[in-house]
């Protein structure tokens, strides 16, 4: 059970994640939210409590921007199923670029906007270009 003094301003507004924060000596936690997304009108908001950089973590900001921009259904198109793996996708030259951003030898299968898979396997910081 979350134990916390905020009051969301708005009906719209929903807290997806909570972070602990504290104990306190009456036995029960603080909790504070961690992500909270909220309708404008037309358009979403999403905030971030506490954001670090990792991996995982910017796939997670690159998800909710998607979803703020009401793009969800179009998030997989040129995605890798590797956040380590970073997509760039160029029509003009029907050129896939991929980036490897860590500092080890990472596999994973990108999807294109039709649903098509294209293996890859980069070392180190490899970036490679693909033409497809």
């Amino acid at each position: 059970d979350e134990t916390t003094d905020l009051t969301l301003a708005s009906p719209e507004a929903e807290v997806i994640a909570w972070r602990r924060i504290s104990e306190c000596d009456r036995f029960y936690d603080f909790w504070r939210p961690q992500v909270v997304t909220n309708r404008f009108g037309q358009g979403r908001g999403v905030y971030f409590s506490g954001f670090k950089y990792n991996p995982l973590n910017t796939r997670v900001l690159a998800r909710a921007i998607y979803w703020a921009a009401g793009k969800e259904s179009v998030w997989n198109d040129w995605q890798s199923d590797n956040p380590y793996l970073e997509c760039a996708w160029f029509p003009a030259s029907s050129k896939l670029v991929v980036i490897n951003n860590s500092h080890e030898t990472q596999k994973g299968v990108i999807t294109d906007d039709q649903g098509g898979k294209h293996a890859v396997e980069l070392s180190k910081l490899e970036m490679t270009e693909i033409s497809l």
